[in-house]
């Protein structure tokens, strides 16, 4: 009996003493070695490379050394060729120096913590010959500017130590596309640049690369993928080395065989059933003057039948109707503001006063127009609804200036958004003063905005307002602006389309010291050229359907 007693002690102060060891040196479970790639070999030349890697777990435990293992044998390991590139997880670079030229070389990132060393996948690459190495880019994101047309691009950050003859983007439906099949050429040169591929087909997954070529051959960016999606069609107008043009994603058609600019312009452009409406002039030489022309299709459908010179300035299009503003020479010095409502013409304007309808909206079989009339010293900003005026007044003319003595304003557009008509315009500051204020009128009532607006478009109860803020093409949404170009030259913003979340933009940018300019797009602040600015481009309207 005694000696059971003392066995059974025993037993008890065993388990107590080994529950207290396991209670100061726990077993720790999951850890494990990392989990980490490796990154792209870039910057190679004939002695030296560049890659890195992506610690993406740390196993649970401490990542106290990490860096690069290469050899010229496969499964290249610490115990060879390595870098020590700090400690943890994350991102890292890393630069391997003492290569041969002409060699091919293995290489895997590494990182090592409490459970041992792990490997990043192996990436092969081969030296050069020469200390020039292939340029370093990194491709820009896709976005989407049209149903057939996608903006990217790409940011060179190193050129390789020569320099870079030809840059761009190319593109295709299979992995890894080169500058061999579809691709762009933008220029030369280090640095970030943009690129505008078009021509694609909806629904269609591609695959697009940024390139850069020097002495030592072409390097590529990342791969980017996507599916072209897009169901919008953009159509813009305006004019190009003396010709009118409209543009349909991008694909320009040329309309007029006007020989210099000043010929025959376009202002603006809708499309309805298909059909694509353009309003503006044209010079006819034989009877010396300009006439107001809507194009449909390409082909003019109106003729103004004036003695003297008439201009159209916008078009709409509802219920198989097509309605055109602008402005008739009816008599000497005298240029009447007319609406057409299919080729039909009647006055907006009083006798005798010079007066032009820059906009046109029409809403439940209601016609509006704005534009401006002189009467004796006085420009009033108008807006006429079923041809009944209404005068539009600034700050200075309705008496809050006591120096201002007369009225110079005028309506640039218009927009009707249910019960409410929204004009944008400007008027004078104050007399003599040379000084005009940029307004935005509601249902009337002035507003001053800090932008110089050229057109307006409600969707949703947001307003948004084309036009320029000093050098700058400008949008303006809900008072605030966002610059569309970067100041260093002259820019314009002439038209504003929303649709959905999409905003787009159409103007157009002088060239450096010249008389040139180059047609512009912009999709959420996104720009697309559309010349090449190789002469005088205006563009002015845009709409998208």
């Amino acid at each position: 009996m005694k000696r059971l007693f003392y066995i059974l002690t025993i037993s008890l102060l065993t388990l107590n003493c080994q529950k207290d060891l396991n209670s100061e040196n726990p077993v720790i479970v999951g850890r494990t070695l990392a989990t980490l790639t490796t990154s792209g070999v870039s910057s190679i030349t004939n002695t030296t490379a560049a890659s890195g890697g992506n610690i993406s777990s740390d196993g649970g435990t401490i990542i106290t050394a990490r860096g690069i293992c290469w050899s010229t044998s496969p499964n290249p390991v610490i115990s060879g060729n390595h870098t020590t590139d700090g400690a943890g997880a994350g991102i890292f670079s890393s630069n391997m120096t003492g290569l041969s030229a002409v060699t091919v070389y293995y290489v895997r990132a590494y990182s090592t913590n409490s459970e041992g060393t792990a490997y990043g996948n192996e990436i092969t690459f081969t030296t050069t010959s020469s200390s020039t190495a292939l340029a370093t880019l990194t491709t820009s994101d896709v976005i989407q500017l049209t149903s057939t047309t996608v903006s990217s691009g790409a940011n060179i950050s190193n050129d390789g130590g020569a320099p870079i003859t030809a840059r761009g983007v190319c593109w295709s439906t299979v992995t890894n596309p080169s500058n061999n099949g579809n691709y762009t050429t933008d220029g030369i040169g280090i640095g970030s640049f943009s690129s505008n591929i078009i021509g694609l087909s909806s629904g269609v997954q591609y695959y697009v690369r940024a390139y850069a070529t020097n002495s030592q051959g072409t390097a590529y960016g990342n791969q980017i993928n996507f599916v072209n999606n897009a169901t919008a069609h953009v159509y813009v107008a305006g004019s190009s080395a003396g010709r009118c043009i409209y543009w349909k994603d991008g694909i320009p058609t040329p309309f007029t065989n006007s020989g210099t600019f000043n010929d025959s312009r376009v202002y603006s452009i809708v499309v309805a059933n298909n059909d694509i409406y353009v309003a503006g002039y044209e010079r006819n030489v034989n009877a010396n003057r300009n006439e107001a022309k809507v194009w449909k299709n390409a082909i003019g459908i109106l003729q103004t039948n004036s003695l003297g010179s008439s201009f159209g300035q916008a078009v709409s299009v509802v219920n198989n109707n097509v309605y055109v503003v602008g402005s008739e020479n009816t008599s000497p010095n005298i240029y009447t503001a007319k609406v057409w409502a299919n080729g039909i013409a009647t006055t907006l304007s009083s006798p005798g006063f010079t007066a032009n309808a820059n906009s046109i909206f029409v809403q439940n079989n209601d016609i509006y127009a704005g534009g401006y009339e002189e009467s004796g010293v006085n420009r009033h900003a108008m807006i006429w609804k079923n041809n009944t005026p209404t005068t539009l007044y600034g700050f200075c003319y309705q008496g809050s200036n006591p120096t201002c003595t007369f009225d110079a304003s005028e309506v640039k557009s218009i927009y009707v958004a249910g019960n409410d008509i929204y004009a944008v315009g400007t008027s004078i500051a104050g007399t003599g003063t040379g000084v005009y204020d940029s307004l935005m009128w509601k249902n009337g009532l002035a507003t001053r905005i800090n932008i110089l607006p050229s057109s307006i478009f409600v969707s949703n109860n947001d307003v948004y307002i084309s036009g320029r803020a000093g050098n700058y093409a400008c949008i303006w949404k809900n008072g605030t602006i966002t610059r569309l170009t970067n100041g260093a030259n002259q820019a314009f913003a002439n038209s504003v389309f929303v649709k959905g979340t999409d905003v787009y933009v159409a103007g157009y940018e002088k060239q450096p010291n010249s008389v040139n300019s180059i047609g512009k797009l912009w999709k959420n602040g996104v720009a697309t050229d559309l010349t090449d600015g190789t002469g005088i481009a205006e563009i002015n309207s845009v709409f998208v359907q």
